[in-house]
């Protein structure tokens, strides 16, 4: 719709949102996509600078954008644990290859343990933590003007849902976030997922 811009190919979905200071990012994609993915939502939505991005969770491909906007200002939102698992290094085997840590520059300075509202020019964003549904740091956002909700990692629009177990998610509480999100669901909702095609809602998105 107008004023937002929705980027498919990054690593993950990025939402783009405009208002009079700037862009709003919800997720990143992939770190090698970052200056292309913020030059073209300057291009597009006719705005100088990004001024905020959500970290809908920590894994790298929702991440990217964090560094590149962290140094120019930005506010980057997240779950209290992202903060945290970006801040550490994070291992799947005893003795794989390590990922992280994010440097400093690219940290959340903004986190919540639960939820947080963000105004967004005429825009409401919601956004409200799902437990352990696909890391123990998702977050969902609910634009609640124009009824979208960006599901992060929990929903992925095709695939199977995962959970990282290594960094706090378990398939029950993947159950339990699917029903929250589908809580913020009404038969009119957008569904914007963690990748893949959106969907019109998240009865269509669990049951198909």
């Amino acid at each position: 719709g107008e004023g937002a811009l929705l980027f498919q190919g990054a690593g993950c979905n990025v939402l783009a949102l405009r208002d009079e200071a700037g862009i709003t990012f919800i997720d990143g994609g992939l770190r090698l996509h970052g200056k292309a993915l913020l030059a073209l939502a300057q291009k597009e939505l006719g705005a100088r600078r990004a001024h905020t991005l959500i970290n809908t969770h920590w894994h790298a491909e929702h991440t990217g954008l964090n560094e590149l906007l962290g140094k120019q200002g930005a506010k980057i939102i997240s779950h209290e644990n992202t903060r945290l698992w970006l801040s550490t290094t994070v291992r799947y085997q005893p003795d794989g290859p390590p990922i992280g840590p994010m440097p400093a520059s690219g940290l959340p300075s903004q986190t919540t343990y639960s939820s947080g509202e963000l105004r967004v020019g005429e825009e409401t964003l919601k956004y409200g933590h799902l437990l352990q549904a696909h890391t123990d740091g998702d977050l969902f956002v609910k634009l609640t003007r124009a009824n979208v909700l960006v599901t992060g990692g929990v929903v992925a629009g095709d695939a199977w849902p995962t959970a990282d177990w290594v960094t706090g998610g378990w398939i029950n509480g993947t159950v339990a976030g699917y029903r929250a999100l589908i809580a913020q669901c009404d038969d009119n909702t957008r569904v914007v997922t963690g990748n893949g095609a959106r969907g019109r809602c998240c009865r269509r998105l669990v049951w198909r």
